[in-house]
């Protein structure tokens, strides 16, 4: 895919992700709390570490162990 369709796709998605929680739930705190962990939690940890294991030397390098620590720790986050 080229990267400004990549880029475009992810922010069609994180606007109606976000329309549709606002949407489906009453309380304005839910969907901020939601939101916010979700989007934090993916620039925060699952992004940076997708960089580092993507642009690692090998599979047993410190970039790269390091990359998927941070991508467990976000999608632990996502999920607790």
């Amino acid at each position: 895919l080229n990267d400004k369709v990549l880029a475009a796709a992810v922010s069609v998605c994180l606007v109606v992700g976000s329309i549709a929680t606002g949407l489906a739930l009453k309380t304005l705190g839910v969907v901020f709390k939601i939101i916010g962990g979700t989007v934090g939690a993916v620039l925060i940890f699952m992004f940076p570490g997708r960089m580092l294991t993507s642009k690692a030397e090998s599979k047993c390098s410190k970039d790269y162990l390091i990359g998927l620590i941070l991508e467990i720790f976000g999608v632990t986050l996502l999920v607790c």
